[in-house]
């Protein structure tokens, strides 16, 4: 048996907790996925004025990526000058590239500023659930493989933080805690292949690349890189960062989908069934904390036989976090006018509300020196299988970044509030064409 994670576990290295300010000041990031909805919060976050970070590079294709962020991002990204050089006022820098070829595809110019980069944070991947399995491991588990090459072969990244799922442990049978572990959950009685959809299917098969190219096996060097897999559960609008429900109308949140839908028949779903979400701001201050901590570390050597550690952002195992499904389906958390047919959201989610699977948060937890959750699940597990240690990373302060989501919720009302919130953000939004074919 393998003890859960606790204080004790913890390496502080010092009485003094290293903030997430203090850690990325002056450093070098490069977001993918910065035109996406959880790279996008995360480009508003790094140029908020308590955050001193040198430069961050976000690799967005098309012929003019700087139409695709939010146009109050645009005073901060930076300008091309004749010479073909940026200009260095402003921290954002869009390359237009593609990260699945060497060096982005960038021009000798571009890609010599890649070798600047600390900090690695993986966000991009296609969302879609039916994308057949060829398309989505090449969007998706090879992309994950592109993006470990371009750290493996830069000489100053030291942290590289590759964003998965939750729902990676879906399949699973109703009742079951995913836990902060690779899946299949060391559970022999685990029908790995029974994914409810080929994105599950194809973030499963990335985190299995970025673990073997991150777990310490004989015969290898010290690895320079910090490999960390961060998993998230529904994200939903912000609560408060930039602003009050920023994201809103996301194809990419269930959330979304589910206020902009016709109500669903209670027979479609187990009356028991809950959404784990967490709010978009709440997520990237913790997917930043968990940053902080690791690229906070002195070394980068992991005990032999680990695997890379993984930790869950999601509301976790308290019975008052996940947002009930029946509320979901309220009228009043509606929008007037639903333009997703109940048809097509149980086409897409009904593998969700059929059983209910928790996700632990207790690795999580620590780290972000938030208080445990009472529910928190016993680690029975084989060591046979290769297991991360219990806690690897340094307790990082977070003052200053909201980290509590169901704090952040119950500060605006609780969770009906935040839906109608969403809802009201919606209702002034025209609808978004991408969003209806994005559900159909």
């Amino acid at each position: 048996m393998v003890r859960s994670p606790s204080q004790e576990a913890i390496d502080t290295e010092s009485c003094t907790l290293p903030s997430i300010a203090d850690v990325l000041k002056d450093q070098t990031l490069l977001i993918t996925g910065g035109a996406g909805f959880v790279g996008t919060a995360l480009l508003y976050r790094l140029v908020a004025s308590d955050l001193s970070v040198r430069r961050v590079y976000t690799v967005i294709r098309g012929e003019n990526p700087i139409s695709r962020l939010p146009v109050d991002l645009h005073p901060f990204v930076a300008k091309r000058l004749p010479d073909g050089t940026w200009s260095t006022e402003e921290p954002i820098v869009i390359l237009p590239g593609d990260c699945f070829l060497p060096d982005f595809g960038l021009g000798p110019k571009d890609a010599k500023l890649l070798r600047e980069i600390q900090i690695v944070i993986h966000t991009a991947g296609d969302t879609r659930f039916s994308l057949p399995l060829a398309q989505a491991v090449h969007a998706i588990a090879d992309l994950a493989t592109a993006m470990t090459n371009f750290s493996l072969n830069n000489l100053r990244v030291r942290t590289h933080i590759h964003l998965s799922t939750t729902f990676t442990g879906w399949f699973l049978e109703s009742g079951s805690t995913v836990l902060e572990e690779l899946v299949p959950a060391l559970d022999e009685s685990a029908h790995f292949e029974e994914h409810a959809n080929t994105y599950l299917h194809a973030k499963s098969i990335a985190e299995g690349l970025v673990n073997a190219v991150g777990r310490p096996q004989a015969g290898r060097p010290t690895p320079k890189v910090n490999w960390r897999i961060v998993r998230l559960a529904t994200v939903g609008p912000a609560v408060q960062f930039p602003f009050p429900g920023f994201g809103a109308g996301s194809p990419s949140s269930p959330v979304c989908s589910a206020i902009a839908a016709e109500v669903v028949g209670r027979e479609h779903y187990l009356d028991s069934a809950e959404l784990d979400v967490i709010p978009l701001d709440i997520a990237v201050n913790q997917i930043l904390g968990l940053t902080a901590s690791v690229h906070a570390r002195k070394s980068t050597v992991l005990p032999r036989g680990s695997n890379v550690p993984i930790y869950h952002i999601a509301a976790g195992m308290a019975p008052e976090n996940p947002i009930p499904m029946h509320l979901l389906n309220e009228p009043d958390c509606k929008i007037k006018e639903p333009y997703v047919p109940a048809k097509n959201l149980l086409r897409a989610y009904s593998p969700m509300i059929t059983k209910c699977v928790k996700f632990d948060t207790s690795r999580t937890r620590v780290v972000l020196g938030l208080a445990p959750q009472t529910k928190a699940p016993k680690y029975n597990i084989d060591p046979s299988y290769g297991l991360t240690v219990p806690v690897t990373d340094t307790t990082i302060d977070t003052l200053g970044f909201e980290c509590d989501g169901q704090k952040a919720v119950d500060a605006i009302g609780g969770w009906r509030s935040y839906l109608q919130l969403i809802r009201d953000r919606m209702e002034q939004m025209a609808e978004p064409e991408s969003f209806e074919v994005h559900v159909d």
